[in-house]
């Protein structure tokens, strides 16, 4: 069975690969199952909103997020935006993969989202506004980009820490989730 056990740091170099498409078959396996619950521990675990597979050093195409919206976790395979907004917003954001990194990023201010859920059915989200930004910053990762591929100026904070990343240093990190490098 497929570990889930840690989260990959940057540079890692699945964070940079696209994620693969995942078949009905394999979202409704066993296998699968056990995937999303792991990964939706994780990503409580680490106080996140949202975690790619990728971000736990598998090719998959499926993101678990948690908006704080009252619905609870969400489970999205294959993840694709079929519609979004004409009007963006810039905010700060982070990532579980760029611990202690910040930074200011335009997204578009809502898009409806086509998946699979857990059961194998194709579904349709319209998020609202934070939702948008999370299920946009997850698909990206999906894509092999990262929050820090579409910074509106600088990073507010962590420079110091992505600096020693892209000059191949592996810091010891202070953060209460479970983490590695390559």
């Amino acid at each position: 069975m497929t570990q889930v056990n840690s989260i990959v740091i940057y540079p890692h170099s699945q964070l940079r690969k696209k994620a693969r498409i995942v078949s009905v078959e394999e979202i409704i396996s066993d296998k699968m199952k056990m995937i999303t619950k792991n990964m939706i521990d994780l990503m409580y675990r680490a106080k996140g909103v949202g975690l790619a597979a990728p971000q736990v050093d598998l090719p998959y195409r499926l993101t678990v997020i948690d908006a704080g919206d009252g619905y609870g976790p969400r489970v999205l395979f294959n993840p694709v935006i079929i519609s979004k907004s004409h009007r963006t917003a810039v905010a700060e954001e982070g990532c579980l993969s760029l611990p202690m990194v910040f930074g200011d990023v335009k997204r578009f201010r809502t898009v409806t989202v086509e998946y699979y859920d857990t059961e194998g059915k194709k579904q349709t989200i319209k998020a609202p506004v934070f939702l948008s930004r999370v299920l946009q910053h997850e698909i990206d990762h999906l894509d092999g980009i990262l929050f820090i591929d579409k910074l509106e100026g600088e990073i507010k904070s962590g420079k110091e820490l992505l600096d020693s990343w892209n000059q191949n240093k592996k810091p010891l990190l202070d953060i209460t989730y479970p983490y590695r490098y390559e």
